[in-house]
């Protein structure tokens, strides 16, 4: 896996990671960490670099995931 994009928000760490094999994304893992915590999302596939806010965002506001990064 190699690490594409860092973010820092609300005291919280989103690392996204790619895997790649000949050219294609195969899978994407997201960390989300604080202090206490750590939350992988394994995603069969890639997601677009510049939709990964937007996706941050819909696992913040719709879905258990986002009310345990939250809590």
């Amino acid at each position: 896996y190699e690490e594409m994009m860092t973010s820092r928000h609300d005291g919280k760490r989103f690392d996204v990671y790619i895997r790649e094999v000949k050219g294609q994304v195969k899978g994407t893992v997201i960390l989300v960490n604080d202090s206490t915590n750590l939350y992988v999302l394994d995603i069969l596939g890639k997601v677009a670099m510049n939709k990964a806010a937007s996706l941050f965002n819909a696992l913040d506001e719709s879905s258990d995931i986002g009310k345990k990064i939250k809590d």
